[in-house]
C-alpha cells in the first residue's frame, strides 16, 4: 500500500509544475488591489408580508390590511 501512495504522490507532484501560467524566461508579474470609498446615495429595502389562511381571499385581505397599517 505504501508503494501505491508513494507513486500517486510523485505522479501528482509532477503535475503541479506542468500547469503553471508563468513562462520559463524573464517576465514581470504585477498584482494590485483597489478600494473606492464613497457615501451611499441609494438604499434598497425589501419587505415581505406572509399570511397563512384557509382561503386565498382571506389571505389577501389579511396581507392588504397589514400593508395598509404599515
Amino acid at each position: 500500500m505504501n508503494y501505491v501512495s508513494l507513486f500517486a504522490f510523485l505522479a501528482f507532484a509532477s503535475f503541479v509544475n506542468a500547469n503553471t501560467a508563468l513562462p520559463d524566461n524573464q517576465h514581470i508579474v504585477v498584482t494590485g488591489e483597489a478600494q473606492l470609498k464613497v457615501k451611499p446615495d441609494i438604499a434598497v429595502i425589501n419587505l415581505e408580508v406572509e399570511s397563512l389562511q384557509v382561503s386565498s381571499l382571506d389571505a389577501k385581505k389579511d396581507v392588504d390590511n397589514r400593508i395598509n397599517s404599515f
